[in-house]
């Protein structure tokens, strides 16, 4: 037996909510519902000059929360890096942390190649991780994949990081400003 995501009640297995959050899931869901359709009416009655712009700043957007998480990881390693050598108070680790995702975000070209190198390589791992499970379901029956599974592995980790970069440099990365429909709670 399943457990609700909301109560933790006991519910058939296949289920995700009880009755009652099921039905209070549909009423979120019909209310971001009417919400998406009053915001696909909107881009909808958009000229293109602002639906270019909304698609710029979602771009903007999306590029710079990745550099910022690259800025604040190479502040926790440094941080980290410079702790290992001699006590360094909190206040100063935080201002590391502060300093290195001030760089990576509001430098303009800093922010823009490291966001976009840091989407390509996240997205490449996505796709590197879907695709070697798959060849790992497949070797169950190839003696090939079995046998040849290091170069395969190798030939597939260059292979996703080209697609992920041609992906990238034409735009098939690139975030949308549209809105997005949500999705539908299951019983």
């Amino acid at each position: 037996m399943a457990t609700c995501s909301r109560c933790q009640a006991t519910i058939p297995s296949g289920r995700n909510f009880c009755t009652a959050h099921y039905m209070e899931a549909v009423a979120e869901y019909e209310s971001a519902l009417a919400n998406y359709n009053h915001n696909i009416a909107v881009w909808n009655s958009m000229s293109d000059a602002e639906r270019s712009a909304a698609h710029a700043s979602a771009e903007e957007s999306s590029v710079t929360g990745y550099a910022g998480a690259v800025g604040f990881l190479v502040g926790a390693i440094a941080w980290y890096v410079m702790a290992q050598e001699r006590d360094i108070d909190a206040l100063w680790g935080v201002g590391i942390l502060v300093g290195t995702i001030l760089v990576f975000t509001v430098i303009g070209p800093i922010r823009v190649l490291v966001g976009r190198l840091a989407r390509m390589f996240v997205r490449a791992i996505g796709y590197f991780i879907g695709l070697w499970i798959v060849g790992a379901i497949i070797s169950i029956w190839s003696p090939f994949i079995k046998e040849n599974s290091s170069m395969l592995t190798a030939g597939l980790v260059i292979g996703v990081l080209v697609i992920s970069a041609i992906l990238e440099a034409s735009g098939g990365h690139h975030a949308s400003g549209a809105p997005t429909p949500p999705s539908k709670p299951s019983p």
